[in-house]
């Protein structure tokens, strides 16, 4: 692919194009557009006997790659991850810190009718803590209504601890001597 660099452009002058430190005059360009033009003008392409051209017969048309999809469609995706070692900031965002096995899940599903109505759903990393659920439909050319649903977990620590006495109490004391 040429890469151009435009300095001047206009069809009288001698404005000049810089392709991959070639230099192209714009005069060059401007007759082939000229003549381009003159080939297609409205006049050339008059019918001069008046008769108009026959009307074409479209009625055995089919398009064989074109197929359009009616009713249900669905497919649905199944794995297997695996964490090797507890991390806590390796699952800060991903709900992955703690070691083992996670069944990771995806699915889909489409509806198309024939009066343009559809349904749209999508869901992925079904089974993680950063799953994701989407919904569309409605009328093509009308509306669409839209839902979205996005989890992000955010884990900070499996050892955080608090001078507090009584955590996960409804009282909570600070021990003697503590300033």
């Amino acid at each position: 692919m040429m890469e151009y660099t435009r300095q001047f452009a206009n069809c009288y002058g001698w404005s000049k194009y810089q392709a991959r430190g070639r230099e192209v005059s714009n005069v060059i360009t401007c007759l082939v557009l000229i003549a381009l033009a003159l080939q297609s003008s409205p006049g050339a392409a008059q019918d001069t006997t008046g008769t108009a051209p026959p009307a074409v017969n479209t009625e055995n048309w089919a398009c064989e790659y074109c197929a359009f999809e009616e009713g249900w469609y669905s497919e649905i995706t199944l794995g297997l991850g695996n964490v090797s070692d507890d991390s806590y900031k390796f699952g800060e965002y991903n709900g992955l810190q703690e070691e083992g096995s996670y069944l990771i899940g995806e699915a889909s599903a489409r509806y198309r009718g024939e009066d343009a109505v559809y349904l749209e759903l999508y869901a992925s990393d079904l089974g993680l803590d950063t799953r994701s659920v989407e919904i569309e439909g409605g009328r093509q050319g009308s509306y669409a209504i839209f839902l979205q649903y996005d989890e992000i977990p955010h884990y900070i620590s499996d050892s955080a601890s608090t001078p507090y006495i009584g955590s996960g109490g409804d009282d909570l004391t600070l021990p003697s001597g503590w300033v």
